[in-house]
């Protein structure tokens, strides 16, 4: 994570996972990942002692992951640069979306807060406190699947600085890309009523050397793909999937 990101950058992941052992050997196999464990006595997720998994590709940590309760439903958290993450919050409750949870500091690493569209996806505003390199290479998109993406994308514009493509892209219904105030495209949005299979929400694609290995390996692994492959915003073909503990995440070619 870091303050030289440009505004409106995707620069952090989290996997919230009932079984990190399990989701460590997924990810691991699949992607190659090494992991160095963080302990903390105040844990920023659910407070007193806990420890936070880094997946690393060796040279850099590109995610992390976070134990959750057997109950609540597997997932990715994205993270995005923002000037402010008390005024993205503030933002957010005045452009149609829902605080999930309020500002708070992550002690060392920076300042964030989880915002809730109307649909129910969550995305995290994040100031970093440091200025280490942005992590590259790894996680490469980042898709909204939305019933609804003309709805959506006033709040995203709102709260991440983010605005649509182009103004033909403005009119498409079924499909949407987000770019910085830098131009770079970073994210799209989905319509979910095509793709019934997928529940809504924000949805990391990961790089990997052959697309069509990486969906073999995924199947070798326990899961299957998620509908036909798409197109992502740079004319990539990428395949959504689920991994065997329910989070839903995407490959692309590197």
């Amino acid at each position: 994570m870091s303050s030289s990101a440009p505004l409106g950058q995707i620069v952090w992941h989290d996997l919230f996972t009932p079984d990190v052992e399990a989701s460590k050997r997924f990810y691991g196999d699949l992607f190659g990942f090494e992991y160095v464990i963080e302990h903390s006595t105040d844990f920023v997720w659910g407070g007193g002692p806990g420890d936070y998994v880094l997946m690393s590709d060796g040279a850099a940590a590109h995610g992390g992951m976070v134990s959750m309760p057997q109950d609540e439903r597997s997932g990715w958290l994205v993270y995005v640069a923002v000037d402010s993450a008390d005024e993205a919050a503030a933002r957010a409750s005045v452009s149609g979306g829902t605080i999930a949870r309020d500002p708070f500091d992550i002690p060392g690493v920076g300042r964030s807060c989880i915002v809730q569209d109307m649909h129910g996806a969550q995305i995290a505003p994040f100031v970093p406190s440091h200025s280490f390199p942005a992590p590259s290479g790894m996680f490469v998109w980042a898709e909204l699947f939305t019933p609804d993406p003309v709805a959506a994308t006033p709040l995203y514009e709102a709260v991440l600085d983010w605005r649509v493509a182009s103004p033909d892209n403005r009119a498409k219904a079924a499909h949407r890309l987000f770019e910085t105030p830098n131009g770079d495209r970073v994210a799209g949005l989905s319509q979910s009523e095509q793709r019934g299979d997928l529940p809504t929400g924000w949805v990391p694609f990961l790089a990997a050397p052959n697309l069509d290995e990486a969906v073999d390996r995924v199947v070798s692994l326990g899961t299957q793909p998620l509908g036909a492959p798409i197109a992502l915003g740079d004319g990539r073909s990428a395949q959504v999937l689920r991994d065997p503990l329910g989070a839903i995440f995407g490959v692309v070619p590197a």
